[in-house]
């Protein structure tokens, strides 16, 4: 014999599904994505690339000269875009990677930086990107509990001006790094 389902049931069921189905537009932010790839300062930053520039490795450090070469494309279906390089500054040489991820949610342009280098550092970044200003800002907690601060931004002739600062827990300056990466020829 069978039985037929107790209102309460019934009851229970609807209220579930209407949770679950009421709460799912909360749940699920709108998201919006262009590729990596298609950010007019990535698009800057696509092919051989060189930076000319200095590196104060201190606060009262004498600054070095140096430059780097890099080599910036998407990967992942355009999803990512990296650069690998090299730097030499004075005695500092060192080779790099840089990750990004461009994300826009609730009108925000959100992205997501990695950077890796052979001296042993691990940071990942995260900002916003002013694409009005060709701005683009990022921000990393450090593991000594400093911060680091970069800022890229896009010149009209297509290069990119780097200005990168670090501090130390108590927001004295530590490092600064300031370049021009332009197209190689």
């Amino acid at each position: 014999m069978r039985t037929r389902p107790t209102l309460s049931y019934v009851a229970i069921c609807c209220l579930i599904a209407g949770l679950v189905g009421g709460t799912a537009p909360l749940i699920a932010q709108p998201t919006t994505s262009r590729a990596a790839a298609e950010i007019p300062i990535f698009r800057s930053l696509a092919g051989n690339r060189v930076e000319q520039g200095v590196l104060i490795p201190a606060p009262n450090a004498a600054p070095l000269q140096g430059s780097a070469k890099s080599v910036g494309q998407p990967i992942l279906g355009g999803l990512w875009f990296q650069i690998d390089g090299s730097a030499s500054y004075g005695p500092a040489r060192w080779d790099y990677r840089w990750m990004f991820r461009f994300i826009e949610r609730d009108g925000q342009n959100s992205v997501f930086g990695l950077y890796i280098d052979s001296m042993g550092q691990k940071l990942e970044y995260s900002g916003q990107y002013d694409e009005s200003a060709g701005l683009l800002q990022l921000t990393c907690k450090l593991p000594d509990g400093g911060v680091s601060r970069a800022q890229l931004t896009l010149s009209p002739d297509g290069s990119v001006q780097i200005e990168n600062a670090t501090f130390d827990p108590a927001e004295n300056p530590a490092v600064r790094y300031s370049a021009k990466n332009v197209a190689l020829p």
